[in-house]
């Protein structure tokens, strides 16, 4: 007899194409990463609203470290959450870690030798803004899985309204 609780979805991720089996618990984790992750990858550069780099990078290191302890907060169930949490760490190892460990020191650079500049007024603001944009093409896939198997409607249209695609 088949379990009523436990969900098979069909995600599309760089490495191929796959069916996870997910149960509520998986769900719920899958629910909450997506929800962490979208604004904070979408999130725009702005004066008016808030959108510096270091806003930014400060945005991206909190979602780091929340999914870097998910899987010690909430362990995976041995048969179904391990798919979850793999994109979660995909989205730190392929986006985040090597985003981060290239953006930080030279944002941090700049900030010492040019204290109280306008963010703007940073030479390499133009790249940093590419870089981010190149991040939330590279972590879309795995975002846009977890929604998938957080079994909402339509994941593309949370991520359409936080600007991650």
């Amino acid at each position: 007899m088949r379990d009523p609780h436990v969900r098979r979805t069909h995600v599309t991720l760089p490495e191929g194409e796959f069916t996870i089996t997910s149960d509520a618990r998986a769900r719920e984790a899958a629910t909450r990463m997506f929800f962490q992750a979208a604004p904070r990858i979408g999130r725009r550069l702005d004066a008016d609203g808030g959108g510096t780099p270091r806003n930014t990078l400060n945005s991206l290191y909190a979602l780091f470290a929340m999914y870097r302890d998910q899987p010690k907060a909430d362990p995976p169930p041995s048969a179904n959450g391990g798919p979850v949490h793999w994109m979660a760490m995909a989205i730190l190892t392929r986006g985040l870690r090597p985003f981060l460990s290239v953006w930080h020191p030279r944002l941090a650079a700049y900030e010492g030798a040019h204290p109280g500049h306008a963010p703007a007024e940073w030479e390499e603001y133009a790249a940093f803004a590419e870089a981010l944009g190149e991040l939330r093409r590279s972590v879309h896939p795995y975002i846009d899985g977890l929604g998938r198997v957080a079994g909402l409607p339509d994941p593309g249209l949370h991520l359409r309204r936080f600007g991650v695609c």
